[in-house]
């Protein structure tokens, strides 16, 4: 049990340090987060992680443990690699296309250039604050949350493959999600850096390989 709490906690700061990224680039940006959003943010995150997990849970069912085993860690490390392989990737376009919406009103208005918006958005929820407003509201932060656990679901199957709780791991998520965000947003506000900003992906693809090895090698 100790052995699996310790990946859960490992989860739960890989699945969040995308949080903390977010939080971080809102705080530079002086766009603030109410605590009702955060809350909106972390319910549907762990709301994913907990589906996710289950349906992983559900097809080990078909599986001898020891394959479903090898295949949740598998996926786990997968993932890790394609999070670090996508975070090579820059999406420069897009930020500019969002960022030329004061100059295109007319153009905002659109069915396309809103098909558009959204789809940039899901690939990076720093854009989430799409008004303008200086503040994330109810509707953008359902937005980010469904974009933040879109990217999660592969984890999710690969951990409950592995066998791990999925209501522990959906509650550490809520909580770990909750406190990258605020601390995010505190610390954007604060210590203008992107440093961290910049490596959140990347350090969490590596934690995700490190959970895969660990759940596989260490019974």
């Amino acid at each position: 049990m100790a052995v699996h709490f310790i990946s859960l906690i490992m989860l739960a700061i890989s699945s969040n340090l995308d949080n903390l990224g977010v939080g971080i680039s809102y705080g530079l940006r002086k766009i603030r987060l109410p605590f009702e959003a955060n809350l909106i943010v972390a319910g549907i995150t762990s709301s994913g992680t907990l589906l996710s997990m289950a349906c992983g849970k559900w097809i080990a069912l078909y599986f001898p443990v020891h394959l479903a085993n090898l295949f949740g860690s598998l996926a786990l490390a997968a993932a890790g690699l394609f999070i670090i392989i996508l975070d090579q990737k820059k999406i420069a376009d897009g930020k500019r296309f969002l960022n030329n919406r004061v100059s295109t009103a007319a153009l905002q208005k659109t069915l396309l250039f809103r098909t558009r918006t959204f789809i940039l958005f899901l690939k990076d929820p720093h854009l989430a604050d799409l008004d303008g407003s200086g503040h994330i509201s109810s509707p953008e932060a359902v937005l980010v949350g469904l974009a933040l656990t879109i990217s999660n679901v592969s984890v999710g199957l690969g951990a409950g493959l592995s066998g791990l709780n999925p209501f522990l791991a959906a509650a550490l998520v809520a909580v770990f999600s909750l406190l990258t965000l605020w601390s995010g947003v505190s610390f954007g506000s604060r210590y203008p850096s992107l440093l961290f900003k910049n490596k959140a992906k990347f350090i969490s693809g590596l934690l995700l390989v490190a959970i895969g090895l660990y759940e596989y090698f260490v019974p």
